[in-house]
């Protein structure tokens, strides 16, 4: 189940996490996403693209700031993935390994496992199948622990992240009611059996099992992080002159964490547009490569392609034009009746459209204009 709730904001200088407020469900989120996605006047808004200190002194860091969080969160969520497993295992110490005197505390001994390790290997594959969905479909967020899903892909991420939740959730159920028979067989193995009495008392009972194991998912936003303001400073500061020379020294540091994190937003933009073309780069490069091999180009190349070009589209939200009107020629391509396994004049024109895709995603000297763009389209 995605949580979805809200956190009260803090009069700290960090951005505030803010989730997104529905009923709890999955369904209800995803309805409300869609009711926010509905057309909205556009504004073209002073887009200030500071590089440097003096760039920076010379606008609004405030509101530059919160016009950069407005429209990020108007094109897309923080997800955050919380999977929890019981390493079923416990701390070696000296008596485990025979030893006669306290060993150094520059040496770490280690675990001893509870039960056999294809029973944890089970929750650890299924924790790195879902981390690397998230992956795939989401761009690193720099200033949280999360991951920026745009609103065109966050429903389908939702959804499967749900198919991965009882997936594991299954995994659990299955693992308490086996949960005896597994400790049994460590207990009864015969290569244990000079450990077996160490064993015993670590097994938590199998009541406590199913909380040791957790899979949630967090949605949720950042709101612009808020000046001091004066009621929470007479809180902690009696003295006038002290509370004035306090507020003076609090709000110059809010003022860098605000100038910190306009250049934390300024390059995830950009590292996300790099990000996204660089999976075009690799695609193309394989087929093109092919090509040049005179490999047999299959329907699962042509599949990949279509993929990878859906895939782009809908992470695209930053509206990558040049990008997009180079795979529009690609996909009116490979979505003919052409034969790319024996027409050797439709096989180059193939190469010829992959590599004027891959000429233009490889060129990241526009990813700055990409990322000005976008941050001057400011919906109000």
């Amino acid at each position: 189940m995605a949580i979805i709730t809200k956190i009260p904001a803090k009069p700290v200088t960090k951005p505030t996490i803010v989730e997104s407020q529905t009923d709890g469900t999955i369904e209800s989120f995803i309805a409300t996403m869609e009711q926010e996605d509905a057309p909205k006047a556009v504004r073209v808004a002073p887009a200030p693209t500071p590089s440097n200190k003096s760039n920076l002194d010379s606008i609004n860091v405030t509101e530059a700031l919160k016009e950069r969080y407005t429209k990020l969160f108007q094109d897309g969520y923080l997800v955050n993935l919380h999977i929890s497993v019981w390493g079923m295992c416990a701390n070696l110490d000296e008596n485990d390994l025979k030893l006669d005197k306290k060993v150094s505390k520059l040496i770490k001994l280690g675990k001893k496992m509870l039960i056999e390790p294809e029973h944890l290997n089970e929750f650890k594959n299924m924790e790195s199948k879902a981390r690397r969905y998230v992956y795939r479909n989401s761009f690193d967020f720099p200033i949280s622990d999360a991951h920026f899903v745009p609103k065109k892909r966050l429903s389908e991420v939702l959804t499967k992240l749900e198919e991965f939740r009882v997936e594991f959730n299954a995994l659990v159920t299955k693992f308490v009611e086996n949960y005896d028979t597994y400790k049994d067989a460590i207990l009864a193995n015969e290569d244990y059996v000079d450990i077996v009495e160490v064993l015993k008392p670590l097994y938590p009972p199998v009541g406590a099992i199913e909380k040791k194991f957790g899979f949630d998912v967090s949605v949720f936003e950042l709101a612009m992080p808020q000046a001091f303001e004066e009621t929470s400073l007479k809180q902690v500061i009696i003295d006038e002159e002290a509370k004035a020379e306090v507020k003076v020294s609090l709000n110059e540091q809010l003022k860098a964490q605000h100038e910190n994190s306009l250049k934390l937003l300024e390059r995830f933009t950009e590292d996300a547009s790099m990000a996204l073309r660089g999976k075009l780069v690799t695609m193309c490069t394989a087929i093109i490569d092919k090509i040049k091999n005179k490999e047999l180009i299959s329907k699962a190349n042509i599949n990949t392609i279509q993929e990878e070009i859906t895939n782009f589209r809908a992470l695209n939200f930053l509206s990558d034009s040049a990008v997009e009107k180079e795979i529009a020629k690609l996909e009116t391509l490979v979505n003919g009746n052409n034969n790319f396994k024996t027409d050797q004049e439709t096989i180059d024109t193939l190469s010829s459209t992959l590599s004027d895709v891959l000429k233009t995603a490889e060129n990241l000297t526009d990813v700055a204009d990409i990322r000005g763009k976008y941050f001057r389209k400011i919906k109000v």
